[in-house]
């Protein structure tokens, strides 16, 4: 049996396990856990192959992908390098690849020291790996990271370790579209899953309004989703040099996902951002060219202060509002009060005065450190933490309307 680890920003594991789903495979193969969703496949090498592109290239809600190659009890260092040691690396590193164990998790477990953990580890590839290639003891390995580098990280919990390797590099959130960035931009990965955490549909007649889109994630992603271009189609993973993997599985699922994008036949414009520096609208609009999806996507240069929701609903010809945004907070604002501030104006724009109601036909999906309901007085419909980054947020969801 093999094992695809993916590792998720804690509250969107329910998320990437139905992205998992759309993929076409089963429920019962899939496992969430705190910050991880595991994919347990019984199948050939050439069908996990398949499995780890399919996984880098349309998962957009997922932070990596990663391949275990091992799993065993170890409760102390003695028992984690005899395992190790014991393992065929040989298997899973070619000869000339430089390796790196890199920094892992544990809990629950005796063995909780990083440096150590990692040392040994190291220790145990090495003599495995001398084991295999007839090379004794104390050669040194020829390693080549011009050629090819991968990272093996672990796993421990309840005294069981899981050894993996990581098959994607750069992280799934570096699209390949992002290079010129706003001050604290929300990661692409979180955006993708708020917007589907709340509920967007695309062509329902509904609006995605981003009133401080920075750098332009919210409106690119949620373009991206409705006209079906994928996360991983436009850069390079780890696993298209390693030889356990290759190219050629990785072209063919590329190119699958490409004949899938529809955005250039998309006309209908209901997906639109604004943000009062034009600096960060000129980004906006370069990531989004970068990304495939500038056409279907609508920025301006406005205050949020500016806006009318019954205006906006008439510009874009949508009957309804989905407002989703990333606030100033924290180290962007200098104090609270600036923060509260800015909610008072986002209340002011969707809500109903002095009612718990937003205005007909508006939604809101907020991310914050700060606390949004204090600060306008109204209690969200539902609430979820996520991470933005280190940061524990909160993100609160509106949707009860009242209708005049």
């Amino acid at each position: 049996m093999y094992i695809i680890i993916l590792p998720v920003l804690i509250g969107l594991e329910a998320v990437v396990k139905e992205e998992l789903l759309a993929l076409g495979f089963s429920s019962e193969a899939i496992e969430l856990s705190n910050g991880q969703v595991s994919l347990r496949l019984k199948q050939d090498r050439q069908a996990i192959s398949k499995a780890i592109a399919l996984c880098n290239v349309h998962l957009a809600c997922a932070e990596r992908v990663e391949l275990c190659v091992a799993e065993f009890p170890a409760e102390d260092f003695d028992a984690l390098f005899e395992g190790v040691k014991a393992l065929d690396w040989s298997l899973w590193i070619p000869k000339k690849a430089a390796f790196t164990v890199v920094r892992g998790y544990s809990g629950k477990s005796k063995l909780f020291a990083p440096p150590a953990i990692q040392s040994t580890i190291k220790k145990g590839i090495v003599l495995s790996l001398q084991r295999a290639w007839g090379l004794r003891e104390g050669t040194k390995i020829e390693e080549d990271k011009r050629w090819l580098e991968l990272a093996i990280k672990y796993y421990f919990h309840k005294d069981i370790v899981r050894l993996v390797i990581d098959t994607s590099g750069p992280g799934l959130h570096r699209r390949g579209y992002r290079t010129a960035n706003t001050e604290a931009p929300i990661s692409e990965t979180l955006a993708a899953g708020m917007i589907r955490l709340s509920r967007f549909e695309p062509f329902s007649g509904e609006l995605l309004y981003d009133p401080f889109c920075g750098s332009g994630t919210f409106p690119i992603e949620a373009a991206m989703y409705a006209s079906g271009v994928k996360p991983g189609t436009r850069r390079s993973f780890t696993a298209e040099k390693w030889p356990l993997i290759g190219q050629d599985i990785f072209a063919e699922v590329k190119q699958e996902a490409l004949a899938g994008e529809d955005a250039e036949d998309m006309t209908e414009c209901f997906i639109a951002g604004s943000d009062i520096s034009r600096k960060s609208i000129a980004f906006s609009k370069l990531n989004a060219e970068r990304a495939g999806v500038a056409k279907l996507i609508d920025f301006s240069v406005k205050n949020v202060n500016a806006l009318d929701v019954e205006r906006l609903k008439a510009q874009y010809r949508q009957e309804r509002i989905l407002f989703l945004a990333n606030p100033p907070y924290g180290d962007r604002m200098a104090t609270e009060k600036e923060v509260e501030e800015i909610h008072q104006i986002i209340a002011n724009l969707i809500f109903y005065p002095q009612t718990k109601f937003t205005k007909p036909g508006i939604r809101a999906s907020i991310i914050t450190t700060a606390d949004f309901e204090g600060h306008t007085g109204h209690k969200a419909d539902k609430r979820r933490k996520l991470y933005n980054g280190m940061l524990e947020c909160t993100m609160y969801h509106y949707f009860r309307e009242k209708y005049l």
